[in-house]
Protein backbone atom coordinates (compact mmCIF):
# COMPACT_ATOMS: atom_id res chain seq x y z
CA UNK A 1 0.00 0.00 0.00
CA UNK A 2 2.83 2.33 0.96
CA UNK A 3 4.61 1.50 -2.63
CA UNK A 4 1.79 2.08 -4.44
CA UNK A 5 0.85 5.65 -2.65
CA UNK A 6 4.63 6.62 -3.39
CA UNK A 7 3.89 5.86 -7.21
CA UNK A 8 0.62 7.76 -6.86
CA UNK A 9 2.69 10.65 -5.12
CA UNK A 10 5.24 10.30 -8.01
CA UNK A 11 2.70 10.69 -11.14
CA UNK A 12 0.19 12.73 -10.10
CA UNK A 13 3.01 15.33 -8.30
CA UNK A 14 0.08 15.63 -5.22
CA UNK A 15 0.79 14.60 -1.63
CA UNK A 16 -2.86 12.74 -1.10
CA UNK A 17 -3.74 11.07 2.15
CA UNK A 18 -4.77 7.39 2.93
CA UNK A 19 -6.58 5.97 5.49
CA UNK A 20 -5.37 3.08 6.81
CA UNK A 21 -7.54 0.91 9.10
CA UNK A 22 -5.19 -1.79 10.37
CA UNK A 23 -6.43 -4.68 13.01
CA UNK A 24 -3.60 -5.22 15.25
CA UNK A 25 -1.26 -4.44 13.21
CA UNK A 26 2.09 -4.42 15.14
CA UNK A 27 1.36 -7.59 17.25
CA UNK A 28 4.32 -8.05 19.89
CA UNK A 29 6.39 -5.61 17.95
CA UNK A 30 7.01 -2.94 20.61
CA UNK A 31 11.02 -1.64 20.10
CA UNK A 32 11.21 1.79 18.57
CA UNK A 33 13.69 0.15 15.68
CA UNK A 34 10.66 -1.48 14.61
CA UNK A 35 7.94 1.41 14.91
CA UNK A 36 10.22 4.20 14.10
CA UNK A 37 10.60 2.87 10.44
CA UNK A 38 7.17 2.55 9.93
CA UNK A 39 5.83 5.48 11.67
CA UNK A 40 8.47 7.84 9.82
CA UNK A 41 7.45 6.21 6.14
CA UNK A 42 3.73 6.21 7.07
CA UNK A 43 4.49 10.33 7.53
CA UNK A 44 6.35 11.09 4.86
CA UNK A 45 3.89 9.29 2.33
CA UNK A 46 0.60 10.79 4.14
CA UNK A 47 -0.70 8.00 5.61
CA UNK A 48 -2.96 8.03 8.61
CA UNK A 49 -3.20 4.41 10.51
CA UNK A 50 -6.23 4.06 12.37
CA UNK A 51 -5.47 0.63 14.20
CA UNK A 52 -7.84 -1.75 16.34
CA UNK A 53 -6.20 -4.28 18.89
CA UNK A 54 -8.03 -5.74 22.06
CA UNK A 55 -7.07 -3.41 25.33
CA UNK A 56 -5.02 -6.01 26.99
CA UNK A 57 -2.78 -6.16 24.26
CA UNK A 58 -2.31 -2.49 23.98
CA UNK A 59 1.48 -1.20 24.96
CA UNK A 60 2.09 2.36 25.21
CA UNK A 61 5.09 2.36 23.28
CA UNK A 62 2.48 1.82 20.43
CA UNK A 63 -0.42 3.77 21.86
CA UNK A 64 1.83 6.89 22.40
CA UNK A 65 3.01 7.50 19.03
CA UNK A 66 -0.62 8.32 17.79
CA UNK A 67 -1.95 11.79 18.38
CA UNK A 68 -5.56 10.72 19.70
CA UNK A 69 -6.47 7.44 21.08
CA UNK A 70 -9.99 6.17 21.83
CA UNK A 71 -10.64 3.30 24.19
CA UNK A 72 -13.50 1.54 23.60
CA UNK A 73 -15.66 -0.42 26.13
CA UNK A 74 -18.14 -3.17 24.87
CA UNK A 75 -21.03 -3.96 27.19
CA UNK A 76 -23.21 -6.37 26.56
CA UNK A 77 -27.22 -7.50 28.44
CA UNK A 78 -27.38 -8.71 31.88
CA UNK A 79 -27.01 -12.45 30.21
CA UNK A 80 -23.80 -11.48 28.49
CA UNK A 81 -25.12 -11.70 24.94
CA UNK A 82 -25.45 -9.16 22.50
CA UNK A 83 -24.07 -5.44 22.01
CA UNK A 84 -25.98 -3.26 23.84
CA UNK A 85 -23.90 -0.03 23.26
CA UNK A 86 -20.62 0.88 22.62
CA UNK A 87 -19.00 3.95 24.11
CA UNK A 88 -15.57 5.70 23.98
CA UNK A 89 -13.75 8.48 25.62
CA UNK A 90 -11.23 10.12 23.35
CA UNK A 91 -7.50 11.14 25.42
CA UNK A 92 -5.92 13.56 23.36
CA UNK A 93 -1.66 13.26 24.86
CA UNK A 94 -2.41 11.15 27.70
CA UNK A 95 -2.46 7.38 27.38
CA UNK A 96 -3.16 4.55 29.47
CA UNK A 97 -0.01 3.53 31.10
CA UNK A 98 0.22 -0.91 32.45
CA UNK A 99 1.95 -1.51 34.72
Amino acid sequence: MMLLNYKKQRLDKTNPWTVLFLDNPFGKASASHVLDPIFEIANKLNFQIIAFAAPEIIKSEISERFPVFYPLEIKTDEKGRGVVSVSGQVIYGERIRRT
